[in-house]
C-alpha cells in the first residue's frame, strides 16, 4: 500500500511559512538549508521557494561566491537563455531587495576583479535592493595607494543604489573617497550615501562630525528616521544640537550612539560639559514633541576581553544585529528631546 500523499496546496502553504526576517541567512544556517533544499526536491516547491532564496539568502563573503553569483544571475535573468532551463521560469528580478556583501579579504580591497565584480552584481540589483550590509575594509586602501583605479570603481559602485531604505556599513563610514581626504578635490566629494533620498535607516562606524558635509548630507535624506553611530567622536562642542534639531524637524529622527561599556566615543562622555548641556536645553526647547530621540546604548564586552578588542568587537556586533533587523530598535537611556 503506497504512502499518502499530502495535496500540493499544503505542500506550497508549508514552503510560505518559510519566511526569514534576516536580510541575509548563512550558507551553514538551516533555514537557509531548507530553503535551497526545496529547489532541488520537486518542480512544485522550486518556484516558491527559489523566491525566498533570493530574497533572503544572498551572503556573499568571497570573491568565489560574488563570481559564482553573478554567473547564476546572468543566466537567470537573460530572457535568450529561459529555454536552456526546464525548471518553470520565476522573474527573481524582484525579489533581490536583501543582500550582505563582504567579498574582499579582511585586509585589503585592493583587487581589482572583486572591484568590478562588485560594480556588475550592484548594476543587477540597483532597481530592487532595499536593504544592505557591508563588510568592507575601504579604509585600507587610500587614494594615494590605489594603482589599479579600485575606489572609483566601488564608488561608482555603490552610487548606482537609488532604491536602498536600510544600509549598514560595519567597517567605516563607507569611505569611498577617490582622492585624498583634506585635498581641495576631496573636500568636493560628498558621502556617496548623499544621494540615496529613499534611504530610513542609516548605521556607519567611526564616522566624523566635524565636516559640516556629514550634516549637510543628513538634510538631502528626507526620510531617514533612524541613524546607527559606532564608535563616532562625539565632539563637544555646541554646534552639534542645532544640526540635529534641523534634521529632526524635517522628519523625526531617533539618533543611537553605540560603545563599549566605558568608551571614549558614546555620546554620554560629552554630557558633562555645561555648555553642552545649556545647548542640549535651548533645543528642548525649540523642537517640537518627539522629534529628536537620543539614545547611548553600551555594546557588551566580555571580560576576557583587552581595551584593543572594542573595534573589531563593535563592528562585528552591529553587523550581526543589522543582519537581523535588531539593531534599529535598540533602546539603552534614551535622552528625550521634546
Amino acid at each position: 500500500m503506497s504512502a499518502p500523499k499530502l495535496p500540493p496546496e499544503l505542500l506550497l502553504s508549508v514552503v510560505e511559512c518559510i519566511q526569514p526576517v534576516d536580510i541575509a541567512l548563512p550558507p551553514s544556517d538551516i533555514t537557509a538549508r531548507t530553503i535551497r533544499s526545496l529547489t532541488l526536491v520537486s518542480r512544485l516547491t522550486y518556484s516558491c521557494a527559489i523566491r525566498r532564496l533570493y530574497s533572503h539568502c544572498l551572503w556573499i563573503d568571497s570573491s568565489e561566491r560574488l563570481g559564482q553569483l553573478l554567473l547564476t544571475l546572468h543566466a537567470l535573468l537573460d530572457p535568450s537563455r529561459r529555454q536552456v532551463f526546464t525548471l518553470p521560469h520565476v522573474d527573481i528580478a524582484p525579489c533581490l531587495e536583501n543582500l550582505f556583501l563582504s567579498p574582499f579579504p579582511k585586509d585589503t580591497i585592493d583587487d581589482w576583479p572583486t572591484a568590478q565584480w562588485t560594480f556588475e552584481l550592484l548594476s543587477l540589483v540597483r532597481k530592487s535592493l532595499v536593504r544592505l550590509v557591508i563588510d568592507i575594509p575601504l579604509r585600507s586602501l587610500y587614494p594615494a595607494e590605489d594603482h589599479l583605479s579600485v575606489r572609483p570603481k566601488l564608488r561608482a559602485a555603490f552610487e548606482q543604489l537609488q532604491t536602498l531604505q536600510e544600509f549598514t556599513s560595519t567597517r567605516d563610514e563607507l569611505f569611498l573617497a577617490t582622492h585624498e581626504p583634506g585635498s581641495l578635490l576631496g573636500l568636493r566629494e560628498p558621502p556617496v550615501w548623499r544621494g540615496w533620498s529613499n534611504l530610513r535607516r542609516l548605521a556607519l562606524y567611526n564616522a566624523s562630525h566635524d565636516s559640516p558635509d556629514f550634516y549637510d548630507s543628513l538634510l538631502k535624506l528626507p526620510s531617514l528616521e533612524c541613524l546607527a553611530l559606532t564608535r563616532a567622536e562625539w565632539p563637544a562642542a555646541v554646534a552639534i544640537w542645532p544640526r540635529f534639531a534641523e534634521k529632526a524637524k524635517q522628519h523625526p529622527l531617533k539618533v543611537i550612539s553605540l560603545d563599549v561599556q566605558g568608551g571614549s566615543w558614546t555620546i554620554t562622555g560629552c554630557m558633562d560639559s555645561p555648555h553642552w548641556l545649556r545647548a542640549y536645553e535651548s533645543v528642548k526647547i525649540s523642537l517640537g514633541p518627539e522629534k529628536l530621540h537620543i539614545c547611548p546604548f553600551h555594546i557588551p564586552m566580555p571580560f576576557y576581553c583587552k581595551p584593543g578588542d572594542a573595534p573589531g568587537l563593535c563592528q562585528e556586533w552591529v553587523r550581526d544585529r543589522a543582519l537581523t533587523g535588531d539593531l534599529w530598535d535598540l533602546c539603552g537611556p534614551l535622552i528625550f528631546l521634546p
